[in-house]
């Protein structure tokens, strides 16, 4: 017996052979394949939003290493059963101490960031940039770069791309599954 199914996108799929063979590989492919490969594709299209963000925050706010915002995001995977991926990023501001800075007379100043009322502190034996809250002499805090509303704007445009990206990863990493399970 022979069937032939033509499917919206142009995909011509013909099948020959027993028709309970057929449904029984169809049913394996619904409870088994397509879950894992739609685990995979999120999973892919998590890890490449969170390289662009990080690639883009640090650009837009020329922090180097890129690695001190790496650091700031975390990835839930998805799972067959869980198909949902998370990418958390942290928005508190970059401290300039784990940065390359210097105390200067002007300030201190970290890469392209100048911090004018910025000054190098002796706390517990090591030197810190900090600068103080007011005029007064107390209470002092550590000197950070904002990176929040960056991460916002650069975050929501990575989940529109994603869309595309993941409908993409998806047809891939299905056709690579049934390929590999000989069912394509």
């Amino acid at each position: 017996m022979t069937f032939d199914i033509m499917a919206a996108a142009g995909l011509s799929v013909s099948f020959k052979g027993d028709v309970k063979h057929i449904i029984k590989d169809l049913d394996k492919v619904q409870r088994q394949v397509v879950p894992l490969a739609t685990a995979a594709a999120l999973n892919k299209v998590v890890n490449k939003a969170r390289t662009q963000v990080v690639k883009k925050v640090s650009a837009a706010k020329q922090i180097r290493p890129q690695r001190l915002i790496k650091e700031r995001t975390y990835i839930k995977k998805a799972t067959a059963r869980k198909q949902t991926a998370i990418l958390n990023t942290l928005t508190a501001g970059v401290l300039v101490e784990k940065m390359n800075w210097r105390a200067t007379k002007a300030g201190v100043k970290a890469g392209q960031h100048a911090f004018p009322h910025g000054f190098k502190a002796t706390i517990a034996g090591n030197q810190r940039p900090m600068q103080r809250k007011g005029s007064q002499r107390l209470p002092i805090q550590k000197i950070n770069i904002p990176i929040a509303a960056d991460v916002d704007r650069i975050a929501r445009a990575e989940q529109r791309n994603g869309g595309r990206e993941f409908t993409k990863q998806f047809n891939h990493e299905l056709q690579f599954r049934l390929r590999r399970k000989g069912l394509l």
